[in-house]
């Protein structure tokens, strides 16, 4: 890049000014974009239909009561436990509703992922300009079309914020070479938050087999052995009806 080519290459300056324009304008569109679910997050109206369901489960979590009911029971949990009792506590300690508490933490999660999704591209690339377009360009289509979850009660952004955390640590391990167990002991925490976030650990542990890392097995292996001690713990805790709620059948289809 520190010579032009011939035949009408664009000269560096140039090429870092429309950057730079590029990070401006994704900038303005991601606040722009973020206007709405920010003013709508300080009303008491139900969002998004999980939202209350959310708030049950945290109150009830913050109260002691059980938050894995049985079958016949008029309410149902699939979800994982650690979202409701993280809300709950930071409600107690606020004092603030857990509908708010979890509506606020769906703002820091997403500027937290935007942050990490920076971290990966300039990990992957060592590039400022391209990481910053990129993390703005997650916020702005976030905050356009993903509504659902921008400020809602709802631990998604939230679990995919752990998660990104721990593939950022997983890259910098690889690139160390060193063993990547913590950042997928990391991805296990993610998981117990919100678990249909496999994506991202089933292609780091692929990864470890496809470039024959001699730490795939190891790695694989105490990755594993924590999600059963994992769901042991849980099943001791809250029951015999933590892992049929969590098995709830779900609609699957093509478009969705």
């Amino acid at each position: 890049m520190s010579k032009c080519i011939a035949g009408g290459a664009r000269p560096p300056l140039r090429i870092e000014a429309r950057a730079t324009a590029h990070v401006v304008l994704l900038s303005l569109a991601a606040a722009y974009f973020l206007a709405w679910p920010i003013w709508r997050s300080q009303f008491l109206v139900e969002i998004w239909f999980t939202e209350a369901w959310n708030a049950y489960l945290q109150d009830a979590a913050a109260t002691g009561l059980a938050i894995y009911p049985p079958p016949e029971s008029l309410i149902g949990n699939n979800y994982p436990p650690l979202s409701f009792y993280a809300v709950a506590i930071v409600g107690k300690l606020l004092g603030v509703d857990h509908l708010f508490i979890g509506r606020g933490l769906s703002f820091i999660a997403l500027g937290a992922i935007a942050v990490e999704v920076f971290a990966l591209v300039r990990l992957l690339s060592d590039g400022r300009i391209g990481a910053a377009i990129a993390a703005f360009w997650y916020l702005a289509i976030m905050a356009r079309n993903s509504t659902v979850y921008v400020g809602t009660n709802d631990p998604q952004l939230a679990g995919l914020a752990i998660m990104g955390a721990a593939l950022v640590y997983y890259i910098k391990l690889w690139k160390r070479q060193a063993s990547p167990t913590p950042a997928l002991l990391l991805m296990v925490v993610s998981g117990f938050w919100k678990h249909n976030n496999v994506a991202i650990p089933l292609a780091s542990l692929l990864w470890l087999y496809i470039n024959r890392s001699p730490h795939a097995l190891r790695a694989t292996l105490i990755s594993a052995g924590a999600v059963f001690a994992g769901l042991g713990i849980c099943h001791a805790l809250f029951g015999p009806y933590f892992i049929p709620d969590l098995l709830a059948t779900r609609q699957y289809a093509w478009s969705t």
